[in-house]
């Protein structure tokens, strides 16, 4: 038969005040033995105690102990998702936010008697995760590549700063980037992303720039061996069928010239009449019937220079 706390307390306070007037010392000891319920002693392992976010953590509580026995285990984790009780001596949980979580084991035993122990779980910040790609990773000098890191992620937040090194000494930023190699050879580029608790991680790509060539694919022999940039003329009227006449508007278009290096910062027309002009897209009038030669200058950000010409019939003037 299960006596309740009070019950126990009485029969205590009998034997105490009652017991010694008939019972020798030996005997007393022995049934205040019996009678008394000793507390229970609350014991919790954990594994592991700290960690990154989402951390999975084994308890344990099989080392709590009792005089007689215990029946109930209340755990109560400190989140959202706190409470488990019952007869679970060793649950799992997972703390999915970073933070220090107090976590409490309460035991009760079948006499109805109570103990708490309580640890604390420490759950960090995960960092991010960083991915990169590049559009072309064997480009040749002066090819413009981009670079993307738009496969990087965060588990608990949103990454903050994108930082890029090129690994010829140059550095960009944003999770696009785009860079030009001038020197063929091997070069490591590395990306480090920033999440918004300032935890970081890094990956790295290997760029193999091809040396001896330039940007110029299959017509590299166009660019020089400077890898200077690629002047081209396009035009409606650059045929002896074109029928262009005296005081046409002649269109003429150099934006499809490629830059070695960089981008294109000037282009130069000479017209063959002695008239010039400048910009990629310009316009001209011949006053004159004859086959003039236009020539295009451009210029790029590394200061190379790459020309073009092309011959234009006015007036029924004889191709050459």
């Amino acid at each position: 038969m299960v006596m309740s706390v009070n019950k126990v307390r009485r029969l205590i306070v009998l034997a105490v005040v009652v017991a010694p007037l008939f019972l020798s010392g030996c005997v007393l000891e022995q049934i205040l033995d019996d009678i008394v319920n000793e507390h229970p002693h609350a014991v919790i392992e954990a594994s592991p105690r700290e960690g990154c976010a989402p951390l999975d953590v084994q308890f344990n509580a099989q080392y709590s102990r009792d005089d007689s026995m215990i029946v109930e285990y209340h755990w109560s984790f400190g989140d959202p998702m706190s409470t488990q009780s019952a007869l679970e001596t060793a649950p799992t949980h997972r703390f999915t936010q970073p933070g220090t979580y107090l976590v409490k084991l309460t035991v009760i035993d079948d006499e109805g008697e109570a103990d708490t122990q309580q640890i604390a779980i420490v759950v960090t910040d995960a960092p991010p995760i960083a991915q990169a790609s590049v559009s072309n990773d064997s480009p040749f000098p002066g090819d413009a590549v981009v670079f993307t890191a738009s496969g990087s992620y965060d588990l608990q937040g949103e990454i903050v700063a994108y930082n890029w090194e090129f690994g010829d000494g140059k550095t960009g930023t944003g999770a696009t980037a785009q860079h030009t190699y001038i020197q063929g050879g091997y070069y490591v580029v590395t990306l480090t992303v920033t999440d918004e608790s300032g935890e970081m991680a890094q990956t790295h790509l290997g760029m193999n720039v091809l040396p001896g060539q330039s940007q110029c694919g299959e017509d590299s022999t166009a660019c020089g061996s400077d890898f200077q940039p690629l002047a081209i003329i396009t035009s409606n009227y650059f045929s002896c069928t074109s029928n262009a006449q005296v005081g046409d508007d002649i269109a003429l278009d150099g934006s499809a010239s490629r830059p070695a290096v960089g981008a294109m910062v000037s282009y130069h027309w000479d017209f063959g009449d002695g008239s010039t002009g400048s910009g990629a897209l310009v316009s001209h009038v011949y006053s004159t019937p004859w086959t003039y030669v236009i020539k295009l200058t451009v210029v790029d950000e590394g200061g190379g220079i790459g020309t073009a010409t092309g011959s234009i019939s006015i007036g029924g003037a004889s191709c050459y």
